[in-house]
């Protein structure tokens, strides 16, 4: 985005924090969005929209996440999970949203990201045994040494997962008031800092090139 910016070219936001999205729709709305606009624009294929829900536009929906799917692996499980994550919307569309919006904001929050979580680990999943294996270790049930935690949490893997909570929440919400002025200002210094370069420079070799005379060939 800011090198774009800085040719003049405007690219929107790929992710605009899904992870504070206090509804599966609203998620789905911040994910992906350059994807999810080129389903809807190029192929007909509506996800998270505000139309009525009706039959058809629950397929195209589930054909959607398909695709989405696909991009990230080929598999039964892409389309477990494409039924899986359509269903979800669906369910919100058809009342479970209105209800939903009367819930405190952190029951939300917790609705959504447990959602997901199932979601991700269906898409992932080599199989829908392995998927199945994973959730009952995450329940605590037949865990086996493959699955611990400790196997792959490392420090860096902690540094890494606390950093993106921090991000990806709403800690930090005056970075977004700003980002437009922080943009035109990183963009403004890089452009000064090449044109200074080069105002100096020509002025050296030209006067470089007073001094330096041309060599006598040998005879």
């Amino acid at each position: 985005i800011g090198l774009g910016r800085i040719f003049g070219l405007r690219y929107p936001e790929n992710f605009r924090r899904p992870y504070v999205a206090d509804s599966v729709r609203e998620f789905w709305r911040r994910w992906n969005i350059t994807s999810i606009m080129w389903l809807r624009d190029y192929l007909s294929l509506p996800i998270a929209g505000r139309d009525a829900p009706t039959l058809r536009l629950l397929l195209n929906i589930f054909l959607g996440f398909c695709i989405v799917g696909l991009w990230h692996g080929a598999g039964w499980t892409v389309v477990t999970w494409a039924a899986f994550s359509s269903a979800w919307l669906a369910v919100e569309a058809v009342g479970f949203g209105a209800l939903l919006e009367r819930w405190p904001r952190v029951l939300r929050h917790a609705y959504v990201l447990m959602v997901t979580l199932f979601g991700w680990l269906l898409l992932r999943a080599e199989t829908h045994a392995h998927a199945w294996a994973f959730l009952r270790a995450m329940a605590g049930h037949g865990a086996t040494t493959d699955l611990m935690a400790s196997r792959y949490m490392s420090f860096g893997a902690w540094t890494a997962l606390f950093v993106a909570l921090v991000g990806a929440g709403p800690l930090v919400p005056w970075i977004s008031r700003w980002r437009v002025t922080l943009d035109a200002f990183t963009a403004a210094m890089v452009m000064m800092m090449t044109a200074l370069t080069l105002f100096v420079w020509r002025p050296i070799a030209q006067f470089g090139a007073l001094f330096s005379f041309p060599r006598r060939r040998r005879t």
